[in-house]
Formats: C-alpha cells, structure tokens, sequence
C-alpha cells in the first residue's frame, strides 16, 4: 500500500485507539482474576469533556473484552472507551514518585 492511501485515524468522543504492544521481559503484569488487562501503545485520542491521564505514545493497560478489533493500514489497532482504560504505565525511571 502506498503512502497516499494511508488512512487517517480520528476517533469519535471518549474513545481511544490503542497499538498492542507487549511489555519489557523485566516487567509483568500478574492479575487476581481471569480477565487479565491489556496492554497497548496510544495511537489516538478522541475528544473528552476532561482531559485524559495518557497521550498519544503512552503505555496503557486497558480491559480485556472491552476493545473493538480493526485491521487499518496494515496494522491491528484496537478502538476502546475511555471507560475501558486502567491506568498509564510508566518505567520507574520516568515516574515522578522517584
């Protein structure tokens, strides 16, 4: 596919697209339940009344079962309510706790 037919994304209100992506081998995720939570990059937001905890190109971990799947320019991005979001995950040496 060429360049001039990329697709651009704008999601609708309260309504985030996520990139999956996998965590670094030195961080884990361990859930007490069955529905272990996702984990994806931000590709794009929609609008919100206030604004969101996370920007394009963070690491968010998000519901599973609560995405919408779709395959857009040769890639799979998930659609997800703002409501579906769990949290941003940062590395330790950006968190501003340190």
């Amino acid at each position: 596919m060429s360049e001039t037919n990329k697709m651009e994304i704008t999601p609708s209100k309260n309504i985030v697209v996520i990139r999956p992506t996998e965590l670094p081998s030195t961080t884990r995720i361990i859930p007490l339940t069955s529905d272990a939570p996702k984990v994806g990059e931000v590709v794009a937001i929609g609008v919100s009344k206030k604004p969101p905890i996370f920007k394009c190109g963070d690491t968010i971990a998000y519901r599973q079962f609560g995405e919408y799947e779709f395959f857009i320019n040769g890639e799979t991005l998930y659609f997800v309510k703002f409501d579906d979001i769990l949290g941003l995950i940062k590395s330790k040496k950006n968190c501003c706790r340190d």
